[in-house]
């Protein structure tokens, strides 16, 4: 990422697996969206399969979105026009008499397309479909209770996922929420792959100080609390209180410059009291979201209106570091069995 472009996306994400949509939300009518600054329209075939394709006719250039699906084609509302799921051109109703759609060179770029874990992912059509890694595979655990939240903000993507895993913030940003000052020293093992950051914390409990925040759940235990970047957009953090669990599932998608969809699932499990916590946690957590995006598009303001990055970093942000070098400059095709490992202490 060029530091004197502080919202510009390295081209090498176009390559991975982005969330374009959720599964629900993709129904009978064609769906528009912005990917890497290109718009994009989503429909579903007869049988359901999800298809994407650049939101552009070639023969006026009306957003395709606005138009209909016809069986497995997509029908332009402007003059009817009607393309496939390859793009190509099948129908032109008022056609002249020596026009054949068939000898039509002309086609819509189109994008690979999965539908997995209640997501619809999207990538650039590039290498050989049958080598490359599908998204990572995310079910939702029948013992969990499940919820989606969805926004677009105006941060860079990096920024995004540097916030998820950064415990630090939580002290200040979510005090009383999530977790209270400073108090215990906690020690950080971070490991870096080829295609992701893991840091597990260990030694964080509760309070002595009687401040109450999320962590009263714990009953004065050990947290267990893990975090895992997964190239190019993703995130899973988990926590771990006792036999208590709470994990969130990030992905973020580059829309246009400045501008980025997240997608958060979470899923939380208490046993017995799973029923009645679960609208408790959806409170808290559109609170934390709230409170975040706050922050991140303050922070972007500030990095566009300066013209640079200009961060110093203190130990608590080993993780966030070592997540911006692997999104900034993608696996190391070069060396797949790369490892590197961090021990790091801070106070939280």
């Amino acid at each position: 990422m060029n530091s004197e472009d502080p919202i510009s996306i390295p081209n090498h994400l176009r390559d991975g697996w982005h969330v374009a949509v959720l599964s629900k939300e993709l129904r009978k009518k064609p769906l528009a969206m912005e990917f890497f600054g290109e718009p994009v329209v989503l429909f579903r075939k007869r049988d359901g399969t999800p298809v994407a394709m650049q939101d552009r006719c070639p023969h006026k250039n009306l957003p395709l979105s606005m138009g209909k699906v016809r069986g497995d084609q997509i029908e332009c509302a402007y003059h009817g026009w009607q393309f496939n799921c390859e793009g190509r051109c099948t129908a032109i109703p008022c056609h002249g008499p020596a026009e054949r759609t068939g000898k039509l060179r002309f086609r819509i770029p189109t994008y690979r397309v999965i539908e997995q874990d209640g997501w619809v992912w999207i990538k650039d059509i590039s290498g050989n479909p049958l080598e490359e890694k599908l998204p990572r595979s995310l079910p939702r655990d029948k013992n969990h209770r499940w919820f989606d939240i969805k926004y677009q903000t105006i941060a860079s993507p990096d920024l995004i996922l540097e916030n998820g895993m950064d415990s630090a913030h939580t002290c200040f940003v979510h005090r009383g929420l999530f977790r209270s000052n400073p108090a215990q020293f906690i020690n950080v093992v971070i490991r870096g792959t080829n295609d992701r950051v893991v840091a597990e914390t260990k030694g964080e409990n509760q309070k002595k100080s009687g401040e109450k925040d999320l962590r009263v759940l714990t009953n004065k235990k050990e947290i267990r609390h893990v975090d895992e970047y997964h190239y190019p957009g993703s995130l899973q953090i988990d926590y771990w209180f006792g036999k208590s669990h709470l994990v969130t599932h990030l992905h973020v998608t580059p829309n246009d410059t400045g501008k980025t969809s997240v997608y958060i699932r979470m899923g939380l499990q208490f046993g017995f009291f799973t029923r009645a916590i679960y609208p408790v946690i959806w409170l808290i957590t559109r609170k934390v979201v709230k409170q975040d995006r706050a922050i991140l598009e303050n922070q972007q303001r500030m990095i566009s209106r300066m013209g640079k990055r200009s961060f110093h970093h203190s130990l608590a942000d080993m993780s966030a570091v070592m997540l911006s070098d692997l999104y900034k400059s993608g696996p190391r095709a070069n060396k797949p069995e790369w490892e590197q490992e961090e021990n790091v202490s801070f106070k939280l």
